[in-house]
């Protein structure tokens, strides 16, 4: 089940107008792995994004160090202004390998088996931010600058957990 809480902020309207939303250009200003929510890490990952003005992909070197079964996604969608940083949402998957679209990103990166389950193994892949940020977002979308923070859980521990910071901005015309 999907649940989602969203937070109140002063600084970002919802409200779109052409001063806020519309078509857009995507700056990648950040990306890194980070410290999971829980005390073990289930997996190694070193991890590299390799962005341009019109493209990104990130490069995965990731170990799973034992049977691993996903049991949670977790992805926290904020709005930086400056210093300032706001919830707008915090979004939990409890059952990500039945969640529509995230089911079919971790097919397509994971060895999934059944229940969700990845084997100990080495994996290299690669993600194109591009091509995800375009299916999710769409050709139009808010401007500003966003932070996004995913988490992915088992039981046991952490299996991966990425920081992105994302800049939209108005498309040239």
């Amino acid at each position: 089940m999907a649940t989602s809480r969203v937070g109140i902020c002063a600084e970002f309207s919802f409200a779109k107008n052409a001063n806020n939303y519309g078509p857009y250009v995507i700056t990648w200003k950040k990306y890194e792995t980070c410290q999971g929510p829980k005390a073990v890490n289930l997996t190694t990952m070193i991890s590299e994004l390799v962005a341009n003005e019109t493209h990104a992909m990130v490069y995965y070197n990731t170990t799973f160090h034992s049977v691993v079964r996903i049991a949670e996604v977790k992805i926290q969608v904020c709005h930086i202004n400056g210093i300032h940083k706001t919830t707008l949402w915090n979004y939990k998957v409890d059952k990500p390998c039945q969640h529509f679209a995230i089911a079919s990103a971790m097919a397509n990166y994971l060895p999934l088996q059944n229940n969700c389950i990845v084997k100990k193994c080495e994996l290299y892949f690669q993600v194109n931010l591009t091509a995800i940020a375009n299916q999710f977002f769409g050709s139009t979308f808010f401007y500003g600058e966003f932070l996004l923070k995913v988490n992915v859980l088992s039981n046991q521990g952490n299996v991966m957990c990425n920081v992105i910071n994302i800049l939209f901005s108005k498309k040239p015309t």
